[in-house]
């Protein structure tokens, strides 16, 4: 690590002196630990592989990190003073940066010798490690088919076209091979998509010659998911954006597609139908009629072999379809907005791990182009959607952490402010 003397490693020192099991090393241990580290910076979506990169301890500073097993279930999800080593295993893990990370690296000789030498330090990472390799052993596949890999039930017998084809050879192709669409890529990555009703609409309809280049006819720069994303991920994408085909692609290289028969439904029970219906309900009442059901649904996605993060990941799915049908509502009332604006979710529903029972914590950003006298448009649309939330069971912030409240229904220009001196002088509420 490079430092500028021993002024710039203190922060380094008290840092580690603080987390366990560090902070029991004698002095002079723990001042071979912190002049030993290695400082890296990683961004979002890097990943760490226990065959391919520098081994020893790796300490999160800030950030996050997400340590999955071989089939890329997730073991363990990592913060700031928490650690990981992938050669301890199990076999086959990696670990991704989910927030952007700040590590201090341990090489693997420094870090042996401390375990070696010290009997407490070393009992700390073997249970860990025994932690970990316990939840690979009790992992079992969800019994629940929307949970399923989208890798594992995608179509991989694609019909690919070049972008200089015309559009009658596209055609052809789809019909011979009696499928739905054709991907047009260049070196397996995507550029775009047709699908029969673009030949429908964009080709036969406007009376465009069977010679057109398909580039002028596809979709281009189609949304895409990855292949470790489940069916029920996939499902809910395609419900929002209204699709009928998505491709399936990992860092950029073209690996199937799934098309809503893959995703049929097949029992009410299911989530995905749930979140389509509060889609579609015309009022409050209707809307708290579909959510009283969850508690019930609940335990049917548990006993068919739902993890936690599973379940909190599926009940945010329905908060965010209430909230999202409620504003749908409200404007629907109030009429158009009289300035751009963005609805905010905090807390649990923000982090995807919604609970029953959550709290409801919101707020609205407005552009700063709003005119005097307009604010009163957001007030009702805040109390509408705030009041139906509580009527559907997800009940007021005691704090007012909502978007009724002045302080959580700004302009973007006072949210900017308000951001910067929460950074500058930070209090144990925030």
């Amino acid at each position: 690590m490079t430092t500028e003397g021993d002024f710039a490693l203190a922060p380094v020192r008290d840092f580690l002196a603080r987390l366990p099991p560090f902070q029991d090393l004698p002095g002079e241990d723990l001042e071979q630990a912190v002049t030993a580290l290695l400082v890296s910076y990683h961004r979002r979506g890097e990943r760490f592989e226990a065959a391919s990169d520098e081994q020893g301890l790796r300490i999160l500073r800030s950030g996050a990190v997400d340590i999955r097993d071989g089939d890329h279930e997730l073991l363990d999800r990592l913060g700031e003073g928490e650690s990981f080593d992938l050669d301890a295993g199990p076999d086959g893990a990696t670990a991704t940066v989910i927030e952007d990370c700040l590590l201090y690296l341990l090489p693997v000789g420094d870090w042996r010798e401390l375990r070696n030498r010290h009997r407490d330090f070393d009992r700390f990472f073997s249970r860990q490690r025994d932690r970990r390799l316990r939840r690979a052993a009790r992992y079992q596949p969800a019994a629940n088919s929307l949970l399923r890999k989208l890798h594992t039930v995608m179509s991989t017998d694609l019909v690919t076209v070049a972008a200089q084809d015309p559009v009658q050879v596209v055609a052809q192709r789809m019909a011979a091979r009696r499928v739905s669409s054709a991907l047009v890529c260049t070196d397996q990555r995507l550029l775009g998509i047709v699908t029969d009703r673009d030949l429908r609409t964009r080709v036969v309809a406007r009376g465009q010659p069977s010679t057109t280049p398909v580039t002028q006819i596809m979709s281009p720069a189609p949304l895409t998911i990855g292949p470790t994303a489940s069916l029920f991920d996939a499902t809910l994408m395609m419900t929002r954006h209204g699709l009928h085909h998505l491709p399936v692609v990992d860092d950029e290289r073209l690996l199937g597609i799934v098309t809503t028969s893959d995703l049929m439904l097949a029992r009410e029970d299911d989530p995905v139908y749930l979140v389509q219906h509060i889609s579609r309900q015309p009022d409050v009442a209707s809307i708290r009629a579909r959510v009283m059901a969850v508690p019930a649904l609940m335990a049917s996605w548990i006993e068919a072999g739902m993890r936690a993060p599973q379940v909190g990941h599926i009940l945010t799915a329905i908060s965010d379809a209430v909230t999202r049908r409620l504003i749908a509502l409200a404007e629907a009332e109030l009429g158009p907005a009289p300035a751009p604006w963005c609805w905010l979710a905090f807390g649990s529903q923000a982090r995807g791990e919604q609970l029953p029972g959550a709290d409801q914590d919101n707020g609205i950003v407005i552009d700063d182009s709003l005119a005097a006298g307009d604010e009163v448009w957001f007030q009702a649309l805040a109390s509408r959607v705030s009041d139906g939330l509580d009527s559907c069971g997800y009940p007021y912030c005691k704090g007012a952490v909502m978007a009724t409240t002045d302080q959580w229904r700004q302009p973007l220009a006072v949210w900017r402010d308000t951001v910067r001196r929460w950074c500058a002088t930070p209090t144990r509420m925030r």
